[in-house]
């Protein structure tokens, strides 16, 4: 019975070692950050690694950029070489969060006496307390998203109602305009008084008639054109309009002579000649 029970603890024994083995190997489990001037302490778990969930602590501390003000605002003040890092205890990534809670009942590190947590649950944000200055960041924050779906909807609305109105009109005047129709409403409206001054002002400005000379350059026109042309300048109507829109036009002598020199260039020799003969018997009659 004796040497039984010393096997029996013999086996308990080995087990204990090849378990504290085990978890020795493991890299995952809790942490505390402490204060060596006032003890204090920050707990937290890994779960993927204690030595890099070190490493971006102390990175965030110094870059101070810390999730956690307090801890943020004790490294300020203490420096870097009053903290120390020191493993609580190594367990399994799944059973992290519920040991992290243990040691944190254990120190009472979410005590502001006691330690730098903020939340008293591990993994949770439940019971965290914000700053006025953060309230009023999130009250803010909250204020422009509700505006802005706000907006959105409204302009939806009103996006939704404008296409009905347009639908709506568009049926009661859409109808199909025949060329005679569109050529109509066209010179309707270039006759306006508005579209005649914008036309003669583009007229007068510098390089534009050269522009114009350079685009109809070397055309040709077609002999349909050529009569349409024709008919046109021989109507009354189009010959009072022309002769009301140069009506008052006062040239400069430079085209005067232009269109002199085009006028003779025109005309025959014994034209000319006969011309020169009537203009002299006129003037020496005088």
């Amino acid at each position: 019975m004796i040497a039984f029970l010393g096997a029996m603890k013999c086996c308990v024994r080995l087990m204990m070692c090849w378990r504290c083995q085990g978890a020795c190997n493991l890299k995952t489990g809790v942490y505390a950050i402490r204060n060596r001037v006032n003890q204090k302490r920050y707990v937290g778990s890994a779960a993927k690694s204690l030595d890099s969930r070190w490493y971006f602590h102390r990175w965030e501390l110094r870059n101070r950029s810390h999730g956690n003000r307090h801890l943020q605002a004790a490294w300020n003040k203490y420096g870097e070489g009053s903290f120390v890092f020191e493993v609580l205890e190594k367990c399994e990534p799944e059973v992290c969060l519920e040991r992290e809670q243990y040691w944190i009942d254990v120190y009472q590190s979410c005590n502001d006496k006691r330690g730098y947590n903020i939340c008293p649950a591990a993994g949770s944000r439940l019971g965290a307390k914000h700053t006025d200055k953060t309230r009023a960041k999130l009250a803010r924050l909250s204020h422009q998203q509700m505006m802005s779906k706000a907006q959105e909807e409204r302009s939806k609305m009103a996006r939704a109602a404008s296409k009905r109105r347009w639908m709506g009109h568009a049926k009661k005047v859409r109808v199909k305009l025949t060329s005679e129709e569109v050529y109509r409403r066209r010179v309707e409206a270039n006759q306006r008084p508005e579209r005649i001054a914008k036309i003669k002002a583009a007229w007068r400005r510098r390089g534009f008639r050269a522009r114009q000379s350079a685009v109809h350059k070397g055309k040709v026109w077609t002999e349909e054109h050529k009569r349409n042309h024709t008919a046109a300048m021989k109507s009354s109507e189009v010959r009072a309009k022309i002769s009301k829109s140069h009506k008052g036009l006062k040239l400069s002598p430079k085209v005067s002579a232009r269109m002199t020199a085009r006028r003779l260039a025109k005309i025959s020799p014994e034209k000319r000649r006969e011309i020169g003969r009537i203009a002299a018997a006129a003037r020496w009659g005088k």
